[in-house]
């Protein structure tokens, strides 16, 4: 939009920053997460639950977030408590957020 506004009144083009890029997708995702809070809480969204192995999904969440980790300099070390063997999730709604938030953080 900035652009085409740009671009309208004559002006050079406005080019955003890496960092505005990136904090432009982290508060998108942010927004999409609550709107689809709200579906869920209004019984708009389906939710296709499925069996899911904890300690398998811990594994695959470490080995997405682990390259991230190394490249900053930190040791990520993970821990699957026992007591919780399975549990039912919606991957598909469910998948993007643990792979997301922990490689923001590092």
């Amino acid at each position: 939009m900035l652009e085409e506004e740009a671009a309208d009144a004559g002006r050079p083009a406005w080019a955003p920053t890496p960092e505005i890029t990136q904090r432009r997708k982290v508060l998108l995702e942010l927004i999409n997460t609550v709107l689809d809070l709200s579906k869920i809480e209004a019984g708009r969204m389906d939710l296709y639950l499925e069996d899911v192995r904890r300690a398998a999904l811990c594994d695959d969440i470490a080995a997405v977030v682990q390259p991230l980790a190394a490249r900053n300099g930190n040791r990520l070390v993970t821990t699957c408590a026992p007591e919780v063997a399975e549990m039912r999730a919606d991957l598909t709604q469910g998948a993007p957020d643990p792979f997301q938030s922990p490689g923001q953080c590092l």
